[in-house]
């Protein structure tokens, strides 16, 4: 039960508590004096792989270590298979650490162990034996350890994607492992020796581990395990990247584009996908019905395990032990579920898998003249950024070396302390301290590509870029006075405007041309407008009334001319989902919270409970513009190969065209100031006027013009994600 539980927090990130039950489980080892070495040596292993993610690499060979220490008072064959897996981590933390002969020593120890218990067929001798290669390379021992590379494969009885049927290989991750190691193995050899057969294979033996990589996540089911999949597996995008721009080939950039855009969204698109497969292989209703059933099954036990966690007490460690089972059982009728839909509809599994690549030129065509789309792909050693103009193209490789997210994190907190009761020097302080990273920043993600910029911006963030209030990056600053600066914002030629990706904006451009020309409607939903309803609901007494959301409401109403007003007590998750479909416009004034961790929980809050972006993933929505008006709504869990999952993605995946959200704990005064003015500015009297990304870049300048609210706390937390056209 411990075991779980440990296995639980770590997915959930919350590593300290991880790490207390793993510590519970090997004291019932100790004081129980239970000779189960096996388990043991695998709890410790697994122990030192959290030390690992924590960053403690120290400890985590102490952990390992303490395990394999163990085998003189078991030495059975059994014990051999957990020993080699210990002796195989244990090379990998010193080969990050760069300690290579201590690596190869270890892996080569694990490899000896794995082959008393499996055959060299076997899966985890190989991945062992890859590992023995990739040091090796490390080593410089490039001809004495090529030879090793058919060796290895020969493992899978592999040869080539189009030699051999992937369904009959036992494990296709640890194929794709191994063909990483390859493409390693070969550009860091090309590195030493220019070789340009080194490099194209090194881009081949990428390209593929990345198809092989992307035909395997057909059989994964769950929504979390295939996020957690791309998450381990993004690097390889970033070598096919990394390969093609060494090629320095104008037709490379462009694929090496194609490539970027396929590590994004990977789930989210995919969902899509199912969607219309459904529609397209006309499944009956009762299975579709069926398949709703299992999803809110699986939320309801996801969510009451999620509760139950985050109370973290020790009575509460049944319950959750419980939920954990409870929650394995109705994933695997899910996946069984999916296997006879594809099996019982073969048109079903063709439109789902078809393949579909988004090419530059598709991107051009739904481009106006004045605009410019930039999609940046953060690799770990250098940072791609893809312009994409009418009527041109442009690859730039910036070195992701400049400490990119503590330059992030001090923007951000120079910003945030204005919103925060501090004193005047401390605030004068943090804004000396954005200045610099505002003005560094700028340096490195627009400087370089500042000449091919057009008035209006699409910019599609990658990682921890999703972070940056764009529009507040600082192009110059001139001295006004002593101690004051005049500064020039990129928001002031600029109007900016985001994309979760390109596919999605292309798609969304596309849905545009279908739009109604009626007369628009709004659901604007306020539940916080006064005291009273927090006084008699203990789910939401946490919260505080907004003195400024029902003026924020009825200034969208206004705007509108027609819809729904909900305030109070009226503003609940019913009446939310009973309307949503029925207006085009949706405003939710409330309170929200961002889960940086995973992002599945991160909320906004109605009259009755909070709503958690869990609960969003499945619904289907066709809103042309949601603004949530509430705290740190643009954020949520960072996923390589997926994004940031949050509200923003939640909505996205339901189908809203685009979403206002907001990237930090805003002030309710000021965000009535800007949702109001941006509202008016878009539509009047139910007609939209103007660009959504105008009418926001507008009411923007009319706070940084005001004196009060000139800072960018005020003006810079909202974002406009989709087209806002």
């Amino acid at each position: 039960m411990y075991i779980n539980l440990a296995i639980e927090y770590k997915n959930s990130k919350q590593y300290g508590n991880a790490l207390t039950f793993y510590n519970k489980a090997d004291s019932i080892f100790k004081n129980l004096n239970i000779n189960d070495f096996m388990s043991l040596i695998s709890l410790r292993t697994n122990k030192g792989l959290l030390y690992v993610e924590m960053g403690s690499y120290n400890d985590a060979i102490i952990s390992i270590q303490s395990g394999i220490d163990l085998f003189a008072n078991g030495e059975t064959l059994s014990n051999y298979e957990e020993l080699g897996k210990a002796y195989y981590q244990l090379g990998r933390v010193y080969f990050k650490t760069r300690n290579y002969q201590m690596a190869l020593s270890n892996y080569e120890l694990g490899y000896t162990c794995s082959i008393k218990v499996f055959d060299r067929g076997h899966s985890i001798p190989a991945i062992i034996y890859a590992a023995i290669i990739e040091v090796k390379g490390a080593l410089g021992e490039f001809n004495t350890a090529e030879p090793m590379i058919d060796t290895v494969l020969a493992h899978f009885n592999y040869s080539g994607t189009s030699n051999v049927d992937l369904y009959k290989i036992e494990n296709l991750p640890k194929l794709v492992d191994v063909l990483i190691v390859k493409g390693s193995f070969y550009r860091d050899w090309y590195n030493h020796s220019g070789s340009m057969l080194h490099l194209q294979l090194s881009n081949s033996t990428f390209i593929e581990a990345m198809e092989i990589l992307e035909w395997h996540k057909r059989v994964i089911k769950s929504l979390k395990s295939k996020v957690v999949f791309a998450d381990k597996y993004y690097h390889i995008y970033e070598n096919v990247i990394r390969t093609y721009d060494l090629m320095k080939e104008r037709e490379g950039y462009y694929k090496a584009f194609e490539v970027a855009e396929r590590s994004r969204l990977q789930t989210l698109r995919e969902t899509f996908l199912h969607i219309e497969a459904l529609k397209f292989a006309n499944v009956p209703e009762e299975l579709i019905n069926e398949e709703e059933k299992l999803r809110l099954e699986i939320l309801s036990l996801e969510i009451g395990k999620h509760d139950l966690l985050s109370k973290s007490n020790e009575t509460n460690k049944q319950w959750i032990n419980n939920k954990i089972i409870e929650r394995y059982s109705a994933l695997e009728r899910q996946e069984k579920f999916y296997q006879l839909l594809e099996k019982e509809y073969p048109e079903y599994y063709k439109a789902k898998y078809e393949k579909s690549k988004l090419e530059v030129r598709d991107i051009q065509k739904v481009l106006l003249e004045k605009q410019t789309l930039i999609q940046y792909f953060v690799g770990d050693s250098s940072i791609y950024i893809f312009v994409i103009n009418k009527m041109d193209f442009e690859v730039f490789a910036i070195p992701n070396d400049f400490r990119m997210v503590e330059h992030i994190q001090t923007l951000l907190d120079g910003i945030i302390l204005k919103g925060k009761d501090t004193t005047s020097h401390v605030i004068y302080a943090g804004f000396e301290s954005f200045i610099k990273a505002s003005e560094f920043l700028y340096s490195k993600l627009i400087l370089p590509i500042e000449h091919k910029l057009h008035e209006a911006l699409i910019i599609v963030p990658d990682r921890e870029l999703g972070y940056i209030p764009f529009d507040a990056l600082i192009k110059r600053k001139s001295h006004n006075g002593n101690i004051t600066f005049d500064l020039e914002y990129l928001i002031a030629g600029k109007s900016i405007c985001y994309a979760l990706s390109s596919n999605l904006y292309y798609h969304s451009k596309i849905k545009d041309k279908e739009k109604s020309k009626f007369k628009l409607s709004c659901l604007a939903m306020a539940p916080f407008v006064s005291d009273f309803n927090l006084l008699n609901n203990s789910a939401i007494s946490d919260f505080s009334s907004l003195a400024y959301s029902g003026k924020e409401a009825n200034a969208f109403m206004n705007a509108i001319g027609s819809g729904l007003l909900a305030f109070d007590t009226l503003a609940s998750t019913n009446l939310f989902f009973d309307n949503v479909q029925k207006h085009d416009i949706v405003l939710l004034s409330t309170h929200g919270k961002a889960d940086l961790s995973y992002g599945d929980y991160s909320y906004l809050a109605f009259s009755d409970r909070v709503l958690y972006v869990r609960e969003l993933f499945g619904i289907n929505l066709k809103n042309d513009l949601f603004v949530l008006s509430a705290c740190e709504t643009a954020l949520g869990g960072l996923h390589k190969g997926e994004g940031m999952i949050g509200l923003n993605y939640a909505f996205a995946l339901s189908g809203v065209h685009n979403v206002c959200s907001t990237l930090w704990k805003v002030n309710d005064k000021a965000m009535f100031d800007l949702s109001s003015k941006f509202i008016q500015n878009s539509y009047n009297s139910g007609q939209s006027i103007g660009n959504k990304a105008k009418a926001l870049q507008e009411a923007k300048l009319a706070l940084l013009g005001n004196k009060s609210t000139s800072h960018p706390f005020y003006w810079a937390s909202m974002v406009g994600y989709g087209n806002m056209d």
